[in-house]
Order: structure tokens, then sequence, then C-alpha cells
């Protein structure tokens, strides 16, 4: 008897949910409709209780109540993806790579569970990276051949006056300045070709 009043109970609250369109209607508040979803289980919950497994139909309550609330929070969490990976792509095509790099990151961070989203991620994060290195690559070299030729004029001058005797502590100085600031150019654009090699060989076994 009281299984056949409880289930009389659910289906003339469905009827009226239906009738006034609160699960379809998408100008319903959100509030409310959780507060109709709330007296529903409640309703179903007081009808369980009479039964000798209370412990039982406390955690059907519970579970049933917690569905609604969990799936509202996988919706949050797939717009907050949605709109992270859509500033991502949208610096990436702006040339913004450097916050493109730090906005993947932070959606590895926090979240691990995305697995479409960190695998397009993943690409553009290469893509991105390539393409930072090679800026800076060009940078460097530019820099390196600038230094290069500055130290070649400055041996020169350092060796003819050391020829004639008249080289000058200055000089010797500014030679070996001139030397360690071409070698520390040479040590980075040598990084930076490693670098770029080593992401695309990643690009192509992750083909």
């Amino acid at each position: 008897m009281r299984s056949r009043r409880c289930k009389d109970y659910i289906n003339n609250f469905a009827h009226l949910l239906i009738r006034q369109s609160v699960l379809s209607s998408p100008s319903f508040p959100l509030p409310q409709h959780f507060f109709f979803i709330f007296l529903a289980y409640s309703i179903f919950f007081s009808e369980l209780c009479q039964r000798k497994n209370i412990y039982v139909m406390k955690k059907i309550f519970f579970s049933l109540f917690l569905l609604p609330l969990l799936a509202s929070c996988e919706d949050k969490e797939q717009k907050a993806v949605d709109t992270l990976m859509e500033e991502i792509r949208q610096q990436y095509a702006d040339g913004e790579d450097s916050a493109c790099i730090r906005n993947i990151d932070t959606l590895r961070a926090r979240h691990p569970k995305a697995a479409a989203a960190r695998r397009e991620a993943l690409g553009i994060y290469q893509q991105a990276s390539l393409r930072l290195a090679q800026n800076r690559l060009a940078k460097v070299d530019e820099a390196l051949l600038a230094a290069q030729a500055k130290y070649k004029q400055l041996d020169s001058l350092v060796s003819a006056h050391k020829a004639e005797g008249i080289a000058t502590e200055e000089e010797f100085t500014s030679h070996t300045l001139q030397r360690l600031l071409c070698d520390s150019l040479q040590t980075q654009f040598d990084v930076l070709c490693a670098e770029i090699r080593y992401i695309k060989k990643r690009q192509e076994m992750d083909k």
C-alpha cells in the first residue's frame, strides 16, 4: 500500500512538472528547478523510509539528490575548458606564443580529465613552442653575427697594437669581454637549435 502511494506521489508530481514545463523550459530559474527536484526526492524518501532498511534508503536518496549537482558541475567544467581553449586558439592565431603556452599549462593543471582538449592543446603547444624557439633563434643569430664582427675588429686592433707594443689594458679587457660574449651567444644558438630539432622530432612521433 505504501509503495503504491509512493508511486502515485511521484507520478502526480511528474505530471505537474510536465504541465508547467519546468524541466523543458530553458527560461525556468535554475534554483527553482533544483527546488522541485529536491521536493520530489523528499516525497520519495519519506515513503521509502517506512521500510526496514532505512540506511540503504538514505544512500539512495543522497545519490539521487547529488545527480543534478554533479551534472551541473560537469557542465561548468566543460564551459571552463571551452572558454580556455578558445583563448588558447586565439592567442596562437595572434602570435602570442608565451601567453598561449602559459594557458596550456593552466589547462593541464586545472582540467586533467579533459582528454580531447588536452590532445588539441598538445598540438598547439608544440607549434607555439617551435615558433617561439625559432623567433628567439633569429634574434640570437643576429646578435651573434654582430658580436662576431665586432670581435674581429677588436682582435685585429689588439693584435696590431700588441705588435707595435702600444696595446692598452682597456683594449685587452674589451677584447676578452667581446670574446666571452661571442661564446655565450654561440651557446644560446646551439641550445635553441637543439630545442627546435627536438620539437620537430616530437611532432613527427605524435603524428
